[in-house]
């Protein structure tokens, strides 16, 4: 073995031993808490088809979306444009609320136990930013992202913003900034 190769060997040991040492703990922790979502699906329906075709048959939350839409939702909001200096997005499930990771697309454990402000949501998202004018755009982007997923009136996922739900993730979700904007689905 020449002492190139030797040197390398060292460096990579000795590198992960001091990477195990001092992060070991925080990424086994989050290795045990993120919990991965579905690619977001992209839809034939135009903006305009989707904006255009729009009528409000809202009857109430139905309690169950599915992931797809959650990943959706998740991912157009963190496409809008950061007009602040940066922006948090949660998501409140019935067991615990997350931090979603807009690299990974994975949403990590916040706070554990539901803290829901509404006992027939499907899921709340809230947007931590220094700007309300962002959360209102990031929270616009994920409402439109879900109305692609209408196909018939009785299946239609809706989002209402509430300040009720904003005062609740202020109060409960420990957000690191103020949520300055909450929606319920």
């Amino acid at each position: 073995m020449n002492r190139r190769d030797f040197l390398k060997i060292l460096f990579i040991g000795g590198g992960g031993s001091l990477l195990h040492r001092s992060y070991g703990e925080q990424l086994l922790h989050l290795v045990n808490t993120a919990r991965a979502l579905p690619d977001p699906q992209i839809n034939t329906h135009s903006l305009e088809i989707v904006l255009n075709s729009r009528r409000s048959y809202h009857s109430g939350y139905s309690g169950a979306l599915s992931d797809q839409i959650l990943a959706n939702v998740l991912w157009a909001s963190s496409r809008a444009p950061i007009i602040g200096t940066n922006r948090t997005i949660y998501v409140a499930r019935t067991d615990n609320v997350y931090r979603y990771d807009p690299v990974g697309h994975d949403i990590i454990v916040h706070r554990t136990g539901n803290h829901m402000s509404e006992t027939n949501c499907a899921f709340e998202v809230g947007i931590a930013s220094d700007l309300a004018e962002d959360a209102g755009s990031a929270l616009q982007y994920a409402h439109l992202a879900s109305l692609s997923f209408w196909t018939t009136t009785t299946d239609q996922p809706s989002g209402c913003p509430k300040e009720s739900c904003t005062t609740n993730a202020n109060s409960s979700w420990n957000p690191t900034m103020p949520v300055q904007m909450a929606t319920c689905f």
